[in-house]
């Protein structure tokens, strides 16, 4: 199992050091802080394609936060993540509309829905009732009456 910042890799001859941040490690290891870069969609992935694989179309274009193939939007879509916009940026300018295993790829911005930190309620049971105001309205649909064959509306 490998372990951030430095770490060596267990069960290897020659110790590797893996260096995934950018930043530098610390004794103790502090969290990281957040990425400042907005994540990228990428969408109209060739089928079976692994995150390994996304991980390695996208490292080119500087330090990657993830590469996710799994995601909640569908099979042809990932998600990477870099840690500065800059990064992002180049390799979204670079891989939009770029040929990848014979499709055509598209690299965007994803745009998070922010929810709100306090519950909206939908329904309040104190607000006042709506009444629409005007002539024409009335609360019952027009009644109809039958009187000995003819129709008389009231």
């Amino acid at each position: 199992m490998a372990i951030l910042q430095s770490h060596n890799i267990p069960d290897l001859p020659t110790p590797v050091p893996l260096v995934l941040s950018p930043y530098p490690p610390t004794h103790p290891p502090t969290p990281l802080p957040p990425p400042s870069a907005l994540p990228r969609l990428v969408k109209h992935l060739p089928p079976g394609y692994t995150e390994s694989q996304l991980y390695d179309l996208f490292r080119h274009y500087g330090a990657l936060a993830s590469a996710r193939t799994q995601t909640q939007f569908g099979p042809d879509i990932g998600m990477v993540e870099f840690w500065n916009e800059e990064d992002a940026q180049a390799a979204e300018e670079a891989l939009h509309c770029a040929e990848v295993e014979g499709q055509n790829i598209a690299v965007q911005i994803y745009h998070q829905q922010r929810r709100p930190s306090h519950p909206v309620r939908e329904f309040n049971v104190a607000a006042p009732s709506f009444v629409p105001s005007g002539l024409n309205y009335s609360p019952f649909p027009t009644q109809v009456r039958l009187i000995f064959g003819q129709t008389n509306q009231t």
